[in-house]
């Protein structure tokens, strides 16, 4: 059952499109020309029922479609760029930070099955993280587009907040949130 949150798949095409002009300069200057984005729900909380092997895929399936808001392949599909950025994602979702943090700062925190790469960005406010990761170019580009992506859809509902601030509402109504 999706949960509530003011990000929505719409929002993320958005944002995405508002970066698209970068991702292709990068895919122009690189002999793979492809990748992919994952986006997850930052309404869903890390709980023990999404800690497992992100490489077996019935775990994957569950949690694609539980925590998942919005994925893209670029250039020509492939399921290395999506399993790639399915598990930086799924490392930045287990241990609250940016997959090359782990990298570089806290390698114990690895587990079986995770990815060594960095490339993910991580917007967090208190048990609310807001989680996008990218894979297709070198860890550093990769890691730029995933943030470029986090600030567009960071801008994009503080946007769709002010509206909602406009309002003479007291309270957030349930028909503003989506999911």
């Amino acid at each position: 059952m999706p949960v509530p949150s003011l990000i929505d798949r719409e929002m993320c095409e958005i944002a995405w499109e508002m970066i698209g002009p970068v991702v292709r300069f990068m895919n122009e200057r690189d002999e793979k020309g492809a990748g992919h984005v994952i986006v997850l729900n930052p309404a869903v909380p890390f709980e023990p029922k999404y800690h497992g092997r992100i490489d077996d895929p019935e775990f994957v399936g569950m949690f694609f479609d539980e925590v998942v808001i919005y994925d893209a392949p670029v250039g020509a599909p492939g399921k290395k760029f999506f399993d790639t950025a399915l598990n930086k994602a799924y490392v930045s979702f287990v241990t609250g930070v940016e997959s090359h943090r782990v990298q570089v700062d806290a390698p114990w925190a690895y587990e079986p099955g995770m990815t060594k790469w960095g490339g993910s960005a991580v917007k967090s406010l208190g048990n609310s993280r807001l989680i996008v990761a990218y894979s297709g170019h070198t860890e550093i580009v990769d890691r730029m587009i995933s943030r470029m992506l986090a600030e567009a859809i960071e801008a994009l509902t503080c946007t769709r907040m002010r509206g909602i601030m406009e309002s003479e509402e007291r309270l957030l109504p349930e028909s503003i949130l989506v999911g």
